[in-house]
């Protein structure tokens, strides 16, 4: 069986993060966000096909696989723009009967995976794998009859307490391509197959995060450091004999963790990061390749992008900071939803910042954030300087 792993596409909602770029090039945990789905895929079939939105994006894919995962994948740019021409764009890579179909902004664990081919196994019938989503507005929602899938539909009318959603993860027959070409549309397609042909659901009831918003970088990195348990620290990177680290941490190759710095795990140091004198990154923070932290500066449940800055003396909370972003010094972020009062609008929030009702910068690629200032909760702030409410 072969696999396919949608990376392309685009989403205005991470416009200020990715730059015109597909947001599953962004990074989380050293690896761009595309590489989680396609290493999932590959434990369970024999080769792979990416498709991105253009040349600049393939090759760029091809450095950022692993270099022992290379010669199960194939690279794939698809001519037209949409999901329906993303996977009629392998309708000739696809020669046997059955394949698996991943969308490459899903984060989820290894098992989901499991228990989609485990189902696909016992039934050899096209499969969904589907999960409960209390926010339904972007998602396929599926009307479940048993252990089928009855009919799928998008943007319901009516707000739903909990609903079924698409998981993102399919095994789907040749003939899904024929059906896509006579409707246009992946999702009328599925409706159809489900009626000739019968469309069974795999439910999911464990941590799934959709990157959609900037946001859900810090949920995804969650569900991903949920996964780590030991302390992995490269003989390449200097850490001083006064920095304490505890729990389950990553420190890469040529990372500098300076004097008295305290690093409380699950957390993840990338290459070449600076991490200052006397500096506190907590739990769930995930700082990535080239990234400086000043001294005496607190860090958590936050994801810094490639080569952002925060200064000395500052606190940075719930919040996600765009590559080669600033922080100056003694700025603080406030985070705490519950303070804000009333909203504009429902936020559609994800895994653990729902839970903790936490939300504080996202700051665009290139961004600053001025020195002495008090900021947040949950604004956006861009690179010209305009900050707007998210909620």
């Amino acid at each position: 069986m072969r696999g396919i792993v949608l990376a392309g596409g685009s989403n205005d909602k991470m416009s200020v993060l990715t730059g015109g770029t597909s947001k599953t090039f962004l990074s989380l945990m050293g690896r761009k966000l595309f590489y989680y789905p396609l290493r999932n895929t590959l434990s369970l079939v024999d080769e792979i096909a990416i498709v991105v939105n253009n040349d600049n994006e393939a090759n760029k894919a091809w450095n950022y696989i692993p270099e022992n995962l290379r010669k199960k994948v194939r690279i794939i740019v698809q001519r037209e723009e949409g999901i329906e021409e993303a996977i009629l764009s392998c309708k000739d890579y696809i020669t046997e009967e059955w394949f698996l179909l991943s969308f490459g902004d899903i984060i989820m664990p290894r098992e989901a995976f499991s228990i989609i081919y485990s189902t696909f196994r016992e039934w050899k019938r096209p499969i969904a794998l589907v999960t409960p989503s209390s926010y339904i507005e972007t998602y396929g929602v599926v009307r479940i009859v048993g252990s089928s899938i009855i009919e799928i539909y998008e943007k319901p009318e009516e707000r739903l307490e909990i609903s079924h959603v698409l998981g993102g993860v399919f095994i789907l027959p040749k003939e899904i391509f024929s059906l896509i070409e006579q409707h246009g549309d992946f999702i009328g397609a599925l409706n159809e197959m489900a009626q000739d042909m019968g469309l069974w659901a795999s439910l999911w009831t464990g941590d799934w995060i959709d990157v959609g918003y900037p946001w859900d970088l810090i949920s995804a990195f969650y569900v991903l450091a949920n996964r780590l348990h030991d302390k992995i620290i490269s003989k390449d990177a200097i850490v001083s004999p006064t920095a304490i680290i505890e729990g389950p941490v990553i420190v890469e190759e040529g990372a500098i963790i300076d004097h008295y710095a305290v690093i409380k795990g699950p957390v993840y140091i990338g290459r070449n990061v600076f991490v200052g004198k006397g500096s506190f990154i907590r739990e769930y923070s995930s700082i990535e390749e080239g990234a400086v932290v000043g001294a005496h500066s607190e860090i958590k449940r936050s994801v810094l992008q490639p080569y952002s800055t925060v200064g000395s003396f500052s606190l940075v909370n719930d919040s996600v900071l765009g590559s080669k972003s600033v922080v100056e010094p003694r700025v603080t972020v406030l985070s705490d939803l519950r303070e804000k009062g009333e909203y504009k609008r429902p936020l559609p929030l994800q895994g653990i910042v729902a839970r903790k009702r936490k939300l504080g910068v996202i700051l665009e690629n290139g961004g600053r954030i001025k020195a002495n200032s008090v900021v947040g909760p949950a604004i956006t702030i861009f690179k010209d300087g305009k900050i707007e409410e998210i909620v």
